[in-house]
C-alpha cells in the first residue's frame, strides 16, 4: 500500500515524475524529428513548453479543487476542516493562521502532488539549456526558485506541516498554461502581432486571478501563523519551524513582484502600441 508519507515511497514518485517528464520531452522528437532537423532548438523548446502544461493541468486542478472547491462553492468540499481554515484565511483571521502550518490540514494531498511537482523541478533544471532566452535576472530567479521548492517542500510534506501553504503554491500553476500559449503565439505569429496579443492579455488574467489576487491573504497567513515559535507549535521540530518561517512568505512576495513586472509589460505593449499609431 502507498504511503503519501513514506519518505521512500515520496522519493520514488519524484523519480516517477522525472522519468515521466523526460519522455514527455522525447517524444515529439521521436515523432517528428528528422522532419524537422533546422528547427531542433524550437522543437526542444515546444517539448519543454508541453511538459510545462502537462505538469500545470496534473497539479494545479487538483490541488485547487482540495484547496479552495469548498469554500468557492459554499460547501464543505473534499475536506470540512480545510474548507473551514481557508474561509478564516481569507477572512484574514489571523487566529486561525497556525493551523495552517501545523494542524496536520491537507498531509496526504500535499505530499502527493509535491512530489509529483518536485521531480518536474528537478527534471526542469536538468533541461537549463534548452530554457528560452530571458533578461532581468529572471532565468536566475527561476533557478532559485525551483532549488528551493525542491529542498524545503519534501521537508515539510514528510513532517506533515504546511499542507495548505503548499496546496496554494501548487494551485498557482493554474496560471502556467496561459504563460506557455503566449510563446506558441510569438513563434507562430510573432511578437506584438494579434495572436501575442491575445494570448499576453489571456497569461496576465490568469495570473491576477490565480496569483496576484490571494498573495496577500498568504503573507498575512504565513505571518500570523509565527512558525518559528516552539509555544505555538510545540510539536513541529525546531529545523522545521525555522525553515518555514524562513521561507513561507517568499512565493506571495514573489508573485507580487511578478505581477508589477506584467503590469510594466502591459504599459509597454500599450504605449507601443500608440507610439506605432502616431
Amino acid at each position: 500500500m502507498i504511503d503519501a508519507l513514506n519518505p521512500w515511497h515520496y522519493f520514488w514518485r519524484v523519480v516517477l515524475s522525472l522519468c515521466l517528464c523526460e519522455s514527455l520531452f522525447l517524444f515529439p522528437r521521436i515523432l517528428v524529428g528528422d522532419a524537422v532537423k533546422d528547427e531542433t532548438r524550437n522543437l526542444d523548446i515546444l517539448s519543454l513548453k508541453i511538459v510545462n502544461v502537462y505538469h500545470a493541468v496534473v497539479v494545479g486542478p487538483i490541488a485547487a479543487y482540495y484547496l479552495v472547491f469548498g469554500y468557492l462553492a459554499g460547501g464543505d468540499g473534499p475536506d470540512e476542516a480545510l474548507t473551514a481554515a481557508v474561509s478564516r484565511a481569507v477572512a484574514l483571521d489571523a487566529s486561525a493562521a497556525p493551523a495552517l502550518f501545523s494542524g496536520g490540514l491537507a498531509q496526504e494531498p500535499a505530499a502527493y502532488l509535491t512530489s509529483i511537482t518536485v521531480g518536474f523541478f528537478i527534471w526542469d533544471l536538468a533541461r537549463l539549456e534548452i530554457w528560452p532566452p530571458s533578461g532581468g535576472g529572471e532565468r536566475e530567479l527561476m533557478v532559485a526558485h525551483h532549488v528551493v521548492s525542491i529542498l524545503v517542500w519534501p521537508i515539510a510534506a514528510l513532517n506533515g506541516v504546511a499542507g495548505p501553504f503548499l496546496l496554494h503554491f501548487l494551485s498557482t500553476e493554474l496560471s502556467s498554461p496561459c504563460l506557455q500559449s503566449r510563446w506558441c503565439a510569438q513563434y507562430l505569429f510573432g511578437r506584438g502581432s494579434a495572436g501575442d496579443v491575445v494570448a499576453s492579455v489571456a497569461f496576465a488574467l490568469a495570473f491576477f486571478i490565480v496569483r496576484s489576487s490571494n498573495a496577500h491573504v498568504v503573507l498575512h497567513a504565513a505571518l500570523a501563523a509565527r512558525m518559528y515559535s516552539a509555544e505555538t507549535h510545540p510539536d513541529v521540530p525546531a529545523s522545521v519551524r525555522y525553515l518555514g518561517a524562513a521561507t513561507a512568505c517568499l512565493p506571495p512576495l514573489l508573485n507580487m513582484m511578478w505581477t508589477l513586472q506584467i503590469l510594466k509589460m502591459g504599459k509597454k505593449m500599450l504605449l507601443g502600441k500608440k507610439a506605432k499609431r502616431a
